[in-house]
């Protein structure tokens, strides 16, 4: 015994002998004792039990631990304890392994061992295994060979102590009048406490319990501590209850007697038909309720659904449907709790078992794009989202123009269309998704567009030859085409004027103007944003300089005025240099604005902040590139207030 806390924890390996059957033994017909193969004669088996006593409310009274039932007292100087019970049927059981230990002891409940003999029952594979045993914890549990154990059998255990070390433990099948007794000695026991237990062991000392099997009840008389009978103590009634609060075993109020009492397992329900996933359509489960061979039997089961009006069926099977309907008002997790009665009365301690019904199908939306015409690389973020009570979004499944699908088992991807240098992806693509919930719910395919144009578009001039020196006016077209996104504008520059004009095509006029070269630069600008080359044509028309022209202009200190300037050129072959000169009223320069080599052909404004008040001017000259002064350089006043 190890005193945890406010938990008494018994170590037992008297069952220890258990057998753990291998695969050539899985389906063995019930056996009145383990095959010898499986056990260690004199030397026990390597499963232990693991006694806990828990939830210990008073020094006597009603107590619950995780793996005994029946009765004990405490208190020390017990000399010995006897009992007599019928071993029970247990219930095969192919999967887990089912236990039930009977036995009369002294020690275990307060103190470090125990003194015990008994009767132990498993199953497994569908096999059912009786046998005898004993133990003198701390050592190995051992077989008792002489006994043999069926069920229906009569037996009487007795453990008595000399007081000083020497015990004397003691089994006798009544029915068939197979004895056994064997003396030992343990220095170190107590005395501490005495019991008559039925047990669910476990398979080491740190080891969960093992599954109690369904062994019915089992009756215990002649019940006797130092030869009196249990009610002449102050006991401890014991019912046995899982670490999840399961009640696997009652025991009954002592009889009249003081002497006697019973250890009962209630019927056993059990849920099939139901996975613990998420489904999208109608879940039926099936309650099935068993009573122990020999029992009452099962006089009904009752069931609710999240916690609803509870419904009792009379009969030992019946089959709840957790509905899903088409308007989605049943999505989420519900929780079926159940539980069945004897014809004794004997009730099951409530189980649960969860059912997720998920109908809504998630919802993906498309990001990242915007359906105009792209040159470059297009990531495409594709989000999906389940409704707050579904089963989350499993996967998202993408297609590009009609390709082999892909899957990605998240709840969020991107999808890139390409834009290859090479211009192999060009064209408009069509982007395929859906997603898929973990109930089965799929979305109806949704699409989106992606354009991609990396090609620019061609330009192409008629009107005049590159270099031809003309005596007239001349019409340049220009005409532009796009294998992709379409035309947007063309754009040209005219002896250094820039030009947009929209569409695929434009008429450039050169005027007829003496000894002038105009150059006439164009290109072509797509939806994409993609701009052709520029391609260039020169025509020579005249030699004459420019005439320049100002006018006044008015405004603030400190404030940006317009200077409106133009300069008239009579179209030489090259482009014209402008250069605005700002004097105060004293002649002296304060600024010079160079307009750079381009055509003015019309009132050009000029933005110039002054620092004074007072009256400035300023001069517009001219000089073409062939050298061409103006014959005569524009002027006008300017008031700075």
């Amino acid at each position: 015994m190890r005193l945890r806390g406010a938990a008494l924890v018994f170590i037992f390996s008297a069952a220890a002998m258990l057998p753990l059957l291998g695969s050539g033994q899985a389906l063995a017909q019930a056996q009145h004792r383990p095959p010898a193969a499986h056990l260690r004669v004199g030397g026990g088996h390597p499963i232990e039990h693991r006694h806990q006593r828990l939830g210990r409310s008073s020094s006597w009274g009603t107590v619950s631990s995780q793996n005994w039932a029946g009765y004990d007292a405490t208190g020390g100087g017990f000399t010995s304890v006897t009992a007599s019970w019928v071993e029970p049927s247990i219930q095969a059981s192919y999967s887990p392994e089912t236990y039930a230990v009977f036995w009369v002891g002294l020690d275990g409940d307060g103190s470090p061992t125990v003194e015990q003999i008994g009767t132990a029952a498993y199953s497994e594979g569908g096999s059912v295994y009786y046998f005898a045993w004993y133990e003198m914890y701390p050592a190995a549990a051992i077989l008792i060979p002489v006994i043999n154990v069926s069920p229906g059998d009569e037996m009487t255990g007795t453990v008595t102590s000399d007081g000083a070390g020497g015990f004397t433990l003691k089994l006798v099948n009544d029915t068939t009048n197979e004895p056994f007794s064997i003396d030992k000695t343990s220095i170190s026991a107590q005395r501490f406490s005495a019991e008559v237990i039925a047990e669910a062991p476990s398979s080491s000392a740190s080891g969960p319990t093992f599954q109690l099997a369904n062994f019915g009840s089992v009756d215990f008389t002649n019940c006797a501590f130092d030869d009196q009978p249990i009610n002449a103590f102050a006991y401890n009634q014991i019912d046995m209850v899982s670490a999840d609060n399961v009640t696997e075993a009652t025991t009954s109020a002592l009889g009249s007697d003081g002497a006697s009492f019973s250890v009962t397992t209630p019927p056993v329900t059990i849920a099939s038909g139901y996975d613990g996933a998420w489904h999208n359509s109608a879940v039926q489960v099936t309650l099935t309720a068993t009573d122990y061979a020999g029992g009452s039997g099962v006089k009904s089961i009752t069931y609710s659904v999240d916690g609803g009006m509870p419904t009792t069926v009379d009969a030992a099977a019946t089959q709840v449907t957790i509905g899903a309907p088409a308007d989605h008002s049943n999505d989420g997790v519900h929780t079926l709790s159940f539980y069945s009665t004897d014809n004794d009365g004997n009730q099951e301690t409530a189980k649960s078992v969860t059912v997720k019904i998920d109908t809504t199908p998630a919802v993906t939306i498309a990001s990242g794009y915007d359906g105009a015409w792209q040159n470059s690389a297009v990531p495409v973020t594709l989000t999906a989202t389940d409704n707050a009570s579904g089963s989350g979004v499993k996967s998202i499944t993408y297609s590009i123009d009609g390709g082999a699908p892909a899957t990605v088992d998240a709840a969020a991807t991107q999808v890139t269309i390409g834009a290859p240098a090479d211009h192999s992806n060009d064209g408009v693509h069509t982007l395929s998704f859906y997603s898929a919930d973990n109930g089965g719910n799929q979305e109806t395919a949704k699409s989106v567009t992606v354009e991609i144009d990396t090609t620019p578009p061609v330009v192409s001039a008629s009107g005049a030859g590159n270099g031809a020196w003309l005596n007239h006016a001349a019409a340049i077209s220009l005409s532009a085409t796009d294998s992709g996104s379409g035309l947007v504008s063309i754009g040209y520059t005219l002896d250094g004027v820039a030009h947009t004009a929209a569409g695929a095509s434009t008429q450039v006029v050169l005027p007829a103007r003496p000894n002038a070269t105009h150059t006439l630069t164009y290109h072509a600008t797509d939806l994409t944003g993609n701009v052709s080359a520029d391609y260039s044509l020169g025509v020579h028309i005249d030699t004459l300089g420019p005439v320049t022209a100002a006018k006044p202009a008015r405004g603030r200190k400190g404030k940006a005025i317009t200077l409106r300037c133009r300069v008239r050129d009579n179209l030489s072959p090259r482009a014209t240099s402008v250069t605005l000169t700002i004097r105060n009223s004293h002649k002296k320069v304060v600024k010079t604005l160079e307009l750079g080599t381009e055509k003015i052909s019309a009132w050009h404004a000029v933005k110039w902040t002054p620092k004074a008040k007072g009256m400035y001017s300023y001069t517009v000259t001219a000089r073409d590139l062939a050298g061409n002064k103006q014959a005569k350089a524009g002027s006008a006043k300017i008031t700075v207030e």
